[in-house]
């Protein structure tokens, strides 16, 4: 037998941002304790309002499942005698469990023979347990910040009502001195009053009259019509920014758009501004051209509520944004009037860290880095990321920048292209800053892309040198995001080189009396930046076991490792990877760790060979090397290793016939070299040691 379960916390207005969370919360901490205490159901569904988090649950067992369980006790040997007759620790044992020394029973483990009881505890009937439940899901919410209520309950705004029926009982219980009832409330100002809830099917129903539409779903469908049709009447079609469509949907119950207008005159201003006025600040959906080319001059606001008074409402939206676009305006014609680079000596009063310095002593580091990397990176056009690299931050000390923050980077390729710089040089002011989140757009330009990576760099480094390393959460300047953003920019381009060079050359533009210890920052940084690799690496679904074979040696030339993992994951899924890397193991453990490098070693001497097979593995040996390290040079990594197969049968009859640990010094010295070279070539492509044979 089942019943349909509801319940629905009612609240003042909850913010838009942290609704979604709160109901993916809601519903997983639900599955979790239904689960935990043995309780069936069928399917969920999640509604929210701002004023409401509700859960419909279809299909609840009225009883819990029956727990059987085995409890283990004490050692046969302490729990009974010689004789057979039972001890205290058995009588004791028994006791604690409820239960006779004749329900005892003797299982036999691994360990040995143990007594033990099994019990079987009966399910209660779910109404019953559903209160302590329910209170413990209510109060198992993480929110971004939240107030204290009463008995130190936290909730970012107060809890008005409870809803909970279970079939079509109430379910009592209280959180923060409100008692749970059968009653929930309409719209705020449409249908303020209580209404019963007869059973749970009734809900949404109930509520769709009562001018709430709790289904953020149907919220979604009933507001992108209207959008649509708003949008038709003004010749073009609604520009759907997701953040501005989600903060809309979770800001009313009851949905009305309403079309606005603006002085076209504006549409002077760049776009990016246009819309951050918008969606950004007033929340407005934008209405673009049937094409999307161009914007065009309306917007779309939404209230909660029905279409009373939309006229006036939508007339103070207009003067609202129309003020807005003025301060726009003004900001752009007074940023306009001095170039862009005649403003940078401004960059002296825009802080970049205390222990740092000033944005002017980061754009002259940015300026020095460009010419470090002008080989390393091998830039095409260095006088232009040079540039870029000067003209990068300047925008900061704009009034329009300033004003709209989020602007920084954009206005400054506006205000570049408008002084007449090169285009891919305006670009890359912009450009500079992505990826400004995961999941961003990288740059689209070679210099866009090289001060990016600059940029994200020496922030890095001035972090670490002044001690400002993440831990845990904690990570005020972004440097997990900076890390990630340059090797997904080096890994876009296919960069070739070493990230290690423009670490050190960055840590070098740094004053001498910041730098003391500049080797131990360079191995912390490098760590850091390593545990990013791992995590973008398994996240490819690269085996563990081949990440840390590929991180165990040189993986700072980005493009190289990635590769290479692709590749060697590859093989790993071969039928006979594991006997390979069986046989190469045998050459690896055999070297003393301490001479595990993947350099040079002088040649073995074919003299003091005393055995055919170690004649035939140096002759194979000697034979491939030259093939190999070619094919390593031109990044051919599945073809290098096929070499390596290819001396499995000579390898594999060396260990069979040859004793490396002979009682002649010069002779087992000499062998230990051959196998040394072999293990160099190995290293060339990864510390095989670190794979795991499955």
């Amino acid at each position: 037998m089942s019943k349909d379960f509801l319940l629905e916390i009612g609240a003042e207005e909850i913010p838009a941002s942290y609704i979604t969370s709160a109901m993916q919360q809601l519903t997983s901490n639900l599955i979790k304790i239904f689960a935990e205490n043995k309780i069936s159901h069928e399917k969920i569904g999640s509604y929210s309002t701002p004023r409401r988090f509700t859960l419909l649950v279809q299909g609840v067992s009225e009883m819990q499942e029956d727990i059987a369980s085995e409890v283990m006790g004490p050692p046969k040997r302490a729990a009974f005698d010689a004789a057979g007759n039972p001890t205290q620790a058995a009588a004791g044992f028994a006791k604690n469990q409820g239960v006779e020394v004749s329900d005892l029973q003797i299982v036999v483990t691994p360990k040995g023979e143990y007594i033990s009881v099994k019990k079987l505890i009966k399910g209660r009937e779910v109404k019953n347990v559903l209160p302590e439940l329910i209170v413990k899901l209510v109060t198992s919410l993480n929110w971004p910040k939240s107030m204290r209520w009463y008995d130190d309950f936290r909730f970012p705004r107060p809890i008005r009502s409870l809803l909970c029926l279970f079939g079509n009982e109430t379910v009592s219980f209280a959180v923060s001195e409100v008692t749970s009832k059968n009653i929930t409330f309409g719209h705020r100002t449409l249908s303020p009053e209580g209404n019963i809830v007869s059973e749970p099917a009734k809900y949404l129903p109930l509520l769709r009259e009562k001018y709430v539409l709790a289904d953020c779903e149907e919220r979604k469908a009933v507001l992108l019509k209207q959008l649509t049709a708003l949008a038709a009447k003004a010749g073009g079609m609604v520009n759907l920014d997701a953040q501005v469509l989600e903060e809309n949907l979770n800001t009313v119950e009851y949905p009305t758009a309403m079309l606005g207008r603006f002085e076209e005159r504006y549409l002077a201003l760049p776009r990016e501004l246009l819309l951050q006025v918008m969606e950004k600040t007033q929340k407005y959906f934008s209405v673009k051209s049937s094409d999307g080319t161009k914007l065009l001059p309306y917007f779309i606001a939404v209230k909660n509520g029905d279409s009373t008074a939309v006229e006036e409402i939508i007339s103070g939206n207009e003067r609202v944004l129309k003020a807005r676009f003025e301060d726009a305006e003004f900001f752009f014609k007074e940023d306009k009037k001095t170039t862009l680079l005649s403003k940078r000596e401004k960059l002296k009063t825009v802080s970049f860290q205390d222990k740092l310095g000033s944005m002017l002593d980061k754009s002259e580091r940015l300026i020095k880095l460009a010419g470090a990397a002008k080989q390393l990176l091998k830039l095409s056009n260095y006088e232009d990321i040079k540039l870029a690299a000067e003209l990068a931050k300047i925008d900061l000390t704009t009034g329009m920048v300033k004003e709209f923050t989020e602007l920084q980077g954009i206005m400054g390729r506006e205000y570049g292209l408008s002084d007449g710089i090169k285009k891919e040089v305006a670009m890359a002011i912009s450009e500079h800053y992505l990826p400004r989140f995961l999941g961003d757009a990288l740059p689209s330009t070679e210099t866009g892309m090289a001060v990016a990576i600059l940029d994200k760099i020496d922030t890095i480094s001035g972090c670490f040198l002044a001690g400002l390393i993440p831990t845990g959460s904690q990570d005020p300047y972004g440097l997990r995001r900076n890390a990630l953003g340059v090797i997904n920019i080096i890994l876009k381009n296919n960069n070739d080189f070493y990230l290690e060079e423009l670490v050190n050359a960055s840590l070098d533009t740094y004053p001498e009396k910041l730098n003391p210890h500049k080797g131990k920052v360079l191995n912390e940084i490098m760590l850091f930046i390593k545990g990013r690799i791992e995590g973008l690496l398994l996240e490819k679904k690269i085996r563990y076991d081949v990440v840390n074979a590929l991180l165990e040696r040189n993986y700072d030339n980005l493009t190289i490792t990635f590769k290479k993992a692709e590749e060697l994951n590859k093989l790993a899924k071969e039928t006979d990877f594991n006997k390979v890397i069986t046989t190469f193991s045998r050459v690896i453990n055999i070297i003393p760790k301490h001479e595990h490098s993947s350099g040079d070693f002088e040649d073995a001497n074919p003299h003091l060979f005393k055995t055919q097979e170690e004649k035939e593995l140096h002759l194979a040996v000697e034979k491939r090397k030259l093939d190999f390290l070619k094919i390593i040079e031109n990044h051919e990594y599945t073809s290098a290793f096929k070499i390596l197969k290819e001396l499995m049968p000579a390898i594999d009859a060396f260990f069979e016939k040859v004793m490396v640990m002979d009682k002649d010094e010069a002779v087992k010295n000499n062998r230990i070299t051959l196998l040394k070279h072999l293990n160099m070539m190995f290293q060339k492509i990864a510390d095989f040691s670190k794979i795991v044979t499955q």
